[in-house]
């Protein structure tokens, strides 16, 4: 396909549901799947992973804001996880509403109490940012969440930019 200027994709919805369908083909073909909420264990059913249609260019001062900055939330959800007591008062009404978080907790309060074997502990965080454009139409970097679980796609994402 030439190339086209962007107007003329983002407008064009039956160019878009032809990019969507072969984006989809593509996605299977290099590996970024997953397996299905139906059939979780299920070695003969898989789906395409989650990813953009379009790849999103950021600016470099932002994607060198955003590096710069992880060490220290890393520093942080690491103390965080290591204090109990804040822990325990923070989450306090989260684990009588959520079941999920309620049983994420009942396995932290187990290792407490059984005492922590290991002595090196390995974080795997991921940090989901989006831009901002001010009045001033400059555009700044907005972390909206650190996920220390969602992260296991981390793996899939060296293959996205071949589907794009």
């Amino acid at each position: 396909m030439p190339p086209v200027a962007a107007d003329e994709v983002l407008y064009n919805n039956s160019l878009i549901q032809q990019l969507t369908v072969a984006a989809k083909d593509a996605a299977l073909l290099h590996g970024v799947l997953m397996r299905t909420k139906e059939e979780p264990s299920s070695t003969e059913t898989a789906s395409y992973a989650p990813f953009s249609l379009f790849p999103s260019p950021v600016p470099k001062k932002l994607f060198t804001q955003a590096c710069e900055v992880q060490q220290d939330f890393n520093l942080l959800v690491d103390r965080i996880s290591q204090d109990s007591e804040f822990l325990t008062k923070a989450l306090a009404s989260t684990v009588e509403v959520d079941d999920f978080t309620a049983g994420l907790f009942g396995i932290y309060k187990e290792v407490l109490k059984e005492g922590i074997a290991q002595p090196i502990t390995l974080g795997i965080n991921r940090s989901d940012y989006m831009f901002d454009r001010g009045l001033d139409h400059n555009v700044s970097l907005k972390q909206i969440e650190i996920n220390t679980i969602a992260a296991s796609y981390a793996g899939l994402a060296e293959r996205v930019p071949d589907v794009h």
